[in-house]
């Protein structure tokens, strides 16, 4: 097969795929048996482009930034074929072996017509950045991702590896070599040993019990996910299908198949009809909420081919009967929506805030709320101070607030939390803080220090003493020290005692010269068990 694909591309690279070698190669690719190979046994880079362009029914000449990788998924070796023609982005896993297709993605993207994703730097050096920032050989580590991305218009590399007990995320800007974000998470030993023993359920195991679940077989499902993850530590199957009319989402554990999480959405119908959108969310613990959301969907007056963010914000108030002046815009970006290039468009006024989803082919609007912004989130009585209300209040001076409220003093509670935020558009203060016994979080308002929200919960006794675990100055200190900071340094934002699946851990967040950081540490041994650090 491979002398076929080459007798079909012996001409200059990227030249057009004629329909003789399309259909030629669209019979040949079948399963077989699979069998791992090694780089020097497989088919070769350039037939794995050419297999994954016939398959698609693209011209290798309008294929633009291809991007290929040989790599191991899933217990075989393949080539991981990424490329973007006709507005849209496609990603192949070509079988190493013999050109079969283990896997397409196809996305719809937003990307202006002629725009080309630049770098410059490679791929390998995005590597070797990620790799010298954590102090690993490239020896230790095996990539399970690495790969030229366009976010928000910026051209960056995302590389994610492993070593034999941590996962590792990178994103580095392609154009500066600057780590533009990475997190990190530690693989806990009681997971390996789950993982490896004889109970532990194959992939395809796991795909037959969310068929079953679902009352399905698979003949009426197409898979567009089937991967191994790891959800706080735990070994999981991430696994998603679809049928003609619904989507599913399943999480199964790799221990033993239960089924840790599912979501069943209905697919969206055209974009000039009316449609309800039903979805069911079902946890671990087997309790459901059943969200009804229904969709209106408007033809907007401008249906020329593609609208930019600005007209797609003027679609958007004009339907609202508002104009610039009267609101305020919290959000105006552009995603994709069951693979639907959209512009999610967010303003607020005194009294509403406005949600709308308009389509950047034509303008038309996908989706579209409006709630009214509450006065208050609670009963609670106000508090107003007594300083002048022409001028916001200070941090400081909002936790006295919350302190008054609750019949506090300082010395009786430690601070967890103590932050600016924003709620439905007005500038608030986060205050949280704990007792021996009780948990406290407020809401303050910052302009004139009124409470908005709050809440005062009994704190859930556990088996293990407190005694046990380390300090919360022990454990910042663990958290500072893997930042290679000191105290005078940061800004704690969160320093909280918290049970995660059934492990307490301390939840660590601070800031310095403009980035976040976040760590998660077992309140028992003080591990690090996850760690993550990303600009402001």
């Amino acid at each position: 097969m491979t002398n076929i694909i080459k007798a079909c591309f012996s001409t200059t690279k990227r030249k057009v795929i004629s329909i003789v070698c399309i259909a030629i190669m669209a019979s040949m690719l079948g399963t077989t048996t699979v069998y791992a190979v090694s780089k020097s046994t497989a088919i070769g880079e350039e037939a794995a482009e050419n297999y994954a362009f016939a398959v698609a029914g693209v011209d290798p000449a309008s294929a633009e930034n291809v991007i290929s990788e040989f790599s191991f998924e899933d217990g075989i070796f393949v080539y991981d074929i990424e490329f973007y023609a006709d507005g849209s982005e496609y990603e192949y896993w070509i079988k190493a072996s013999d050109g079969t297709v283990v896997k397409k993605e196809i996305e719809i993207v937003s990307l202006e017509q002629g725009t080309t994703i630049t770098a410059a730097i490679t791929l390998d050096d995005a590597k070797q950045i990620a790799l010298a920032d954590e102090g690993i050989s490239e020896n230790d580590a095996t990539f399970t991702e690495a790969k030229l991305e366009y976010d928000d218009g910026i051209s960056i590399y995302s590389i994610d590896f492993y070593t034999s007990d941590t996962e590792y995320e990178y994103e580095i800007n392609a154009s500066t070599g600057d780590v533009y974000s990475k997190s990190k998470e530690t693989f806990l030993a009681s997971d390996t040993e789950t993982t490896d023993s004889s109970s532990s359920i194959t992939l395809e195991q796991a795909k037959a019990l969310v068929l079953e679940d679902a009352g399905l077989s698979e003949s009426e499902v197409t898979f567009i996910k089937a991967a191994n993850d790891t959800d706080d530590g735990v070994a999981v199957y991430d696994i998603e299908f679809n049928t003609a009319s619904k989507e599913y989402e399943y999480e199964i554990r790799v221990s033993d198949g239960k089924i840790i999480d599912k979501s069943i959405e209905a697919l969206k119908q055209s974009a000039n009809s009316t449609s309800t959108q039903n979805t069911v969310s079902t946890s671990a613990d087997n309790t459901s909420s059943n969200t009804t959301t229904t969709t209106t969907t408007t033809t907007a007056a401008n249906n020329s081919s593609s609208i930019s963010l600005e007209d797609a914000k003027a679609i958007a108030l004009s339907d609202a009967g508002l104009s610039k002046s009267d609101v305020t815009f919290t959000k105006a970006k552009s995603d994709t929506d069951d693979g639907v290039a959209v512009y999610d468009i967010e303003f607020v006024t005194s009294s509403s805030e406005y949600e709308y989803e308009i389509r950047v082919s034509n303008g038309a609007i996908v989706d579209k709320s409006v709630e009214a912004i509450k006065t208050t989130k609670t009963t609670t009585t106000s508090q107003t101070v007594t300083s002048s209300s022409t001028s916001s209040i200070s941090l400081d001076k909002a936790k006295s607030i919350a302190l008054s409220d609750a019949g506090l003093s300082k010395s009786d509670v430690t601070f967890t939390k103590a932050k600016t935020d924003n709620d439905d558009g007005v500038q608030v203060y986060d205050i949280e803080f704990t007792t021996s016994s009780k948990e406290y979080e407020y809401e303050v308002r910052a302009s004139d220090g009124k409470i908005l929200d709050k809440s005062v919960e009994v704190k859930k006794t556990t088996t293990t003493s407190s005694n046990s675990y380390i300090s919360v100055s022990k454990a910042k200190q663990i958290a500072l020290n893997k930042a290679g900071l000191s105290e005078s340094q940061v800004t704690f934002e969160k320093a909280k005692l918290e049970e995660d699946d059934g492990i307490m851990v301390y939840e660590i967040e601070f800031k310095c010269s403009g980035i976040e950081y976040e760590c998660t540490i077992n309140a028992l041994s003080g591990k690090i068990l996850e760690y993550e650090s990303e600009k402001d």
